[in-house]
This record gives structure tokens, C-alpha cells and sequence, in this order.
């Protein structure tokens, strides 16, 4: 007589058994992980408060810092995960307003600046990997506005543009090193447009013409040393339709 139904039955209760070991194993897993967050604490509405500490799954701290009934206040500073400060945050307690210095692994200040509901505002500087100055940026609600200025590694200018609303609108200036304008440029909403000059280090012109929705357009003058057109380039639309070279005897003012 066969007896398989027997030993069958024997074996789902040690199935059932061994279920109820991992998910009890994986409950205890899981509350010991929320035990590497202490102290953090939620006040009587849920809301985190007093001194918290984040970790990912590995275990890296991702923050610190203090909430008062939900809101951030004091620093708070995130880490990389080897353990170096990532940023340091200065909550002004009102929930929207926070100074922010963020940093490179190797301890360099990256950049600082001001975040309005978590997005930056006003002036923000940012730096290099070996700590020297690279631009400095003005923003409004995460956009940048106004003029930002960008500079060699020795901390010299090396460009000056004006933005409105995230794009190049107005004005462009480049710079050799010691501030002696190499190009002068105008935009309108991200998009080259009008006169564009280009200077000899000495600050004599080398280059001049115009831009058009971002093409080059009309008459390109191109100019020696000394001051005299040596060629002159007709645009139409981005696409060269004319060429002429000329020499010290020649007017080039007869080219149409």
C-alpha cells in the first residue's frame, strides 16, 4: 500500500514553520535597521522632530540634522559615502530660506550660495577641485538673471554675460587675461543677435559683423593689425554668398 499522502502531510508543517522563521527574520532585519536611525523622533502630528540621522541600505550616514514639527532648523550636513561632508545646509527656520556651502570630496569648497524654496537665488560662487574662484552667478526662483561673471584660473575676468530668465539676453563680454575685452556679443532669449566685434590683444579691431536669430548676416569685415580691411565676407542667412580680399590700395567699401 502506497503512504506518499502521509509523508506529504508531515512536510507542510515544516514549510509553514520555516516561512514563519524568515519573516520573522526579515521583520527583526528591518526593525534593526530602523534602529540605525535613532534618535530620530515624530512629533504627536507625525512630523519629524528634534535631532535626525538618515542611512542608506548600506549604512552611510546621509545627513544629520534638526527639525522642529517638520521643519528644518540650525545645519544640516550630508555626507558622501566614504563619510566626507557633501554640504552644509543653514536653515533660517522658515521652511523656504536655506545657506548652503557644498563641497568636493577632497575637503575644496565647490560652491555657496542661497536656496529660496529649494531653488537657488541671488549670488551663488562657485569653485574649482584646487579651490580657485570659477563664476559667479546670479539667480531668481532657480533661474539664472542679471550678470554673471566667469573667471581664469589665476582669478582674472574672463567673461561677463547678461541672462534673463535662464537664457542669454543682452550683453556678452570675453576677456583676454588681464581684462582686455577679446569679444563683445548681444543676445536675445539664448540667440546671437546684432554687431559681434573682435579684438587684437592690443585692443585694436580684428573682426566685425552681425548676427541674425543666431546666423551670420550682411557685411563681415575682417581686419589687419594696422587697422585695414584685408577681406570682407557676405552673409545671408548663415551661408556666405560673397568673398573679397583686398590690398593697402584697394576700397573696400565699394563691395556691396
Amino acid at each position: 500500500m502506497r503512504r506518499e499522502p502521509e509523508t506529504k502531510n508531515l512536510l507542510l508543517p515544516l514549510f509553514s514553520l520555516l516561512f514563519l522563521f524568515i519573516l520573522s527574520s526579515l521583520s527583526g532585519t528591518a526593525q534593526n535597521y530602523d534602529k540605525q536611525q535613532a534618535p530620530n523622533e515624530m512629533d504627536s502630528r507625525g512630523r519629524k522632530h528634534g535631532e535626525w540621522m538618515k542611512k542608506n541600505r548600506r549604512g552611510n550616514v546621509v545627513y544629520k540634522g534638526t527639525f522642529s514639527h517638520g521643519v528644518p532648523v540650525d545645519t544640516f550636513t550630508y555626507y558622501y559615502p566614504k563619510g566626507e561632508p557633501k554640504a552644509h545646509m543653514y536653515h533660517t527656520g522658515d521652511d523656504s530660506t536655506a545657506y548652503a556651502v557644498l563641497y568636493f570630496e577632497n575637503g575644496n569648497k565647490k560652491a555657496e550660495g542661497k536656496y529660496v524654496s529649494r531653488q537657488r537665488d541671488s549670488v551663488w560662487t562657485f569653485y574649482g577641485k584646487k579651490g580657485n574662484l570659477i563664476s559667479k552667478k546670479k539667480y531668481d526662483h532657480g533661474k539664472q538673471q542679471g550678470v554673471s561673471r566667469y573667471y581664469f584660473d589665476a582669478g582674472d575676468l574672463l567673461k561677463k554675460t547678461s541672462f534673463k530668465n535662464g537664457r542669454k539676453d543682452g550683453k556678452e563680454v570675453v576677456y583676454y587675461r588681464g581684462e582686455k575685452p577679446e569679444k563683445i556679443l548681444f543676445y536675445d532669449s539664448g540667440k546671437l543677435q546684432g554687431e559681434v566685434t573682435i579684438f587684437y590683444p592690443e585692443g585694436d579691431t580684428m573682426t566685425y559683423g552681425s548676427y541674425e536669430n543666431n546666423l551670420r548676416t550682411g557685411k563681415w569685415k575682417y581686419f589687419d593689425e594696422d587697422g585695414r580691411v584685408e577681406r570682407i565676407k557676405i552673409y545671408k542667412k548663415g551661408e556666405l554668398i560673397r568673398e573679397q580680399e583686398f590690398s593697402s590700395s584697394d576700397n573696400p567699401d565699394t563691395i556691396d
